[in-house]
């Protein structure tokens, strides 16, 4: 019993011993992010003090428990820290403690809010200790090098270290490598505006303090001041200890105007309602906070312009191109009447236009007398146009006309018998124009030569008819007879 409780008394004091070693060393108190730390090739294997050492082939840091590459989580924002362990068969002797004791190096992952999230290896040895950084062989397979300064993938260098390989716990409690801390730039990688609070591109460590802005979500320029906090032990990569001033900024993002367009293929066509023309496509957060001419009712030619808000503290300008946009006339089928020609009968006769509300009628659309007459059919809207072109008014032209003998006893009116004897006449003789009946009051009687002129005779009314005398001159003549509704027939006379 009294073994036991020596043995676990002698363990407590170790374990604080150990406890101390870590909180004096920055190897244990640094923090080491991914932007610092690569998987390498090196040449030759294990460096040698004071003698050039060649790293290649930087690539991802590998988890030596999964053979894969690390998990830095979603933002690469976990970090590494060493940790401090007894070991059976461990890498490093105890020559600080009086002990027999064997330690091992852990190399443990954790979340950016302190959280531990697994071991990537179970022991490990640290080397090549230098200006440029230092590597740590996780299980003694993969060589992990942790960096001062910033590098590229596939990047090399060269560089002569202080230290070989360190075996003892008094080399890990007394080097004052810190490591050495990668000065940051007065200016650091801008990031853009998303809506989200974004936080200073710059990786803590527990070597240093930043005071300032921090956190911001808005675009803009912001500051922060970087310092040591053991200015006599650690310094920056560049031998410095000095505070830094560094400014960060988020820049303003852009909105997605790519699928923007105005609702317009074609032109409008004119129907006596207003036409409007709109955008769409706009992103979430852009609006039309006003347009001008982008609606109209009458025929023309319009310019549409439109006023965007959007959040221009945080995003660049954005802007729509003005658009030219139509209403076209309406177009309307030109009226054409079936019939414009009519022989007269003695009753109403007239074209038949079909009504419409596009234009209107004027003129004489109806008669009972012969004659030639003219219709106008005009527009009644400036927006419109006959679909064959044009504009001006659409005019129609149509007869009512004689009813002409064909033989020399034709009807009058379509109700008496008209004849002229003797025919051929002998000049100087006297003509007869029979037609069966008194002709009616207002009728009347004209001889006419081969040009359609009246010549001179003396017509003399008869109960059943006419006389006609003083034709003297040998010829062709024609005896026109009109009734009072302007039926006219005309009889062909020879004079001899």
């Amino acid at each position: 019993m009294l073994f036991v409780s020596l043995l676990s008394l002698g363990m407590a004091q170790t374990t604080e011993e150990l406890t101390a070693l870590k909180q004096a060393s920055p190897l244990f108190q640094s923090k080491y992010y991914k932007s610092h730390v690569w998987d390498v090739q090196r040449s030759p294997v294990v460096p040698v003090a004071e003698e050039e050492w060649n790293l290649s082939g930087f690539k991802e840091a590998y988890d030596a428990s999964t053979f894969t590459a690390i998990d830095w989580g979603e933002a690469d924002d976990r970090y590494l820290m060493f940790d401090l362990e007894l070991g059976d068969t461990g890498s490093y002797s105890d020559d600080l403690f009086g002990s027999e004791n064997t330690y091992n190096v852990v190399l443990k992952l954790f979340e950016a809010d302190g959280t531990f999230v697994k071991n990537l290896c179970s022991d490990g040895a640290f080397m090549g200790f230098g200006d440029k950084g230092f590597l740590f062989n996780q299980n003694s397979r993969f060589g992990t090098f942790f960096t001062n300064d910033s590098y590229e993938k596939d990047a090399s260098l060269t560089y002569t270290p202080a230290t070989g390989v360190l075996t003892l716990l008094s080399e890990l409690r007394s080097y004052r490598f810190s490591p050495q801390l990668l000065k940051p730039a007065g200016l650091l990688p801008n990031s853009v505006y998303n809506g989200k609070v974004q936080s200073i591109p710059l990786a803590p460590n527990e070597a240093y303090t930043i005071t300032g802005t921090l956190l911001a979500e808005r675009a803009g320029q912001y500051s922060v001041t970087v310092r040591l906090k053991d200015k006599e032990n650690t310094s920056w990569s560049d031998g410095t200890n000095d505070d830094v001033y560094v400014f960060w900024r988020i820049l303003k993002a852009d909105y997605d105007m790519s699928a923007v367009a105005w609702d317009y293929t074609e032109p409008f066509i004119w129907d006596g309602t207003p036409k409007t023309v709109t955008l769409t496509g706009l992103p979430e957060g852009v609006s039309a906070a006003r347009y001008d001419g982008n609606t109209a009712t009458e025929v023309g030619k319009y310019w549409a312009r439109v006023v965007l808000v959007y959040d221009f503290s945080n995003y660049n300008p954005v802007s729509v191109p003005d658009f030219f946009w139509d209403i076209k006339r309406l177009s309307v089928e030109r009226p054409v009447p079936t019939v414009t020609s009519f022989v007269y009968n003695g009753e109403e006769q007239g074209i038949d236009i079909p009504l419409s509300e596009y234009y209107e009628i004027s003129g004489t659309t109806s008669s009972t007398r012969v004659g030639n007459y003219t219709v106008y059919v005009s527009l009644n809207n400036r927006n419109l146009a006959w679909a064959d072109g044009g504009f001006i008014s659409h005019i129609i032209e149509w007869t009512i006309e004689e009813q002409l003998a064909t033989s020399l006893t034709p009807t009058v009116g379509g109700k008496s018998q008209a004849t002229v004897y003797p025919n051929p006449l002998q000049a100087g003789n006297s003509l007869l124009v029979e037609m069966g009946a008194a002709p009616a009051p207002g009728t009347e009687v004209q001889v006419l030569n081969l040009t359609g002129s009246a010549v001179r005779a003396n017509i003399i009314q008869e109960a059943g008819g006419y006389r006609i005398t003083e034709l003297t001159t040998p010829g062709t003549y024609f005896v026109r007879i009109s009734s009072p509704h302007k039926s006219a027939t005309i009889l062909k006379v020879l004079v001899q």
